[in-house]
């Protein structure tokens, strides 16, 4: 039996949550470089059931696009993206503020739809960013993509819960492990509890995939975090 890439997050980070114990209806995010076609969803919990409301493709990623300019700083792609988060509360002004307006306009987020819309497909950003980018410093591209990511983070998450009415959020895949915008998203006042999961990449997907294996085998089965 076969499981697709971001139901496994999602369900990680929803019965690691405990939320499903707590709370009538719970709001499941995920977002990362890609899985199986996809790079965010968003999906609504409620008496059992996980419904997905929303999805990017995997051809507009924002986890791609901040692998790319991890890449372009010259580290290790879908490895060192934490280094460049550490990075950026050093750079500030206005090439910051420049390079914040260019990433800007390389994503968007179509919130009607709860999906992301990137310039180019996700496996051309990293060329049209290197042919595209503006003369920059290395902590102030940092800077700039960091502010962007919890931006968009933020919005996406509004959005969804003003759609949605859920104001319990979960959120998974490899972009949750930016703590920095986690922070933002908690902060959130439309926001009642928030839990991101832990180690939310790949190597927890085992665990959202035994979770919903036990579902699928027994549906009242008492899953505890």
């Amino acid at each position: 039996t076969y499981l697709d890439h971001h139901t496994a997050h999602a369900y990680a980070a929803l019965y690691s949550s405990g939320f499903t114990h707590k709370y009538d209806k719970v709001l499941v995010v995920t977002c990362d470089g890609g899985g199986d076609g996809l790079s965010a969803t968003v999906s609504v919990y409620q008496k059992g059931k996980l419904r997905r409301i929303a999805a990017s493709t995997q051809d507009n990623s924002l986890g791609v696009l901040y692998g790319a300019i991890t890449d372009i700083l010259g580290m290790q792609p879908l490895e060192h993206e934490y280094k460049v988060m550490g990075l950026a509360p050093y750079a500030h002004g206005p090439e910051v503020k420049q390079l914040y307006d260019f990433l800007k306009s390389t994503i968007a987020l179509h919130k009607e739809t709860l999906s992301f819309e990137t310039v180019v497909a996700s496996d051309n950003l990293n060329r049209y960013l290197r042919e595209h980018l503006p003369k920059y410093r290395f902590d102030h591209l940092a800077a700039a993509l960091q502010k962007l990511t919890e931006d968009l983070l933020v919005d996406l998450i509004s959005a969804a819960v003003k759609k949605t009415a859920v104001k319990n959020v979960v959120f998974g895949g490899g972009v949750a492990q930016n703590v920095k915008a986690n922070q933002k998203i908690a902060a959130l006042p439309l926001i009642k509890n928030f839990f991101a999961m832990p180690s939310a990449g790949d190597e927890s997907n085992a665990i959202g995939a035994a979770y919903w294996g036990s579902r699928r085998i027994e549906k009242k089965a008492e899953l505890k975090p």
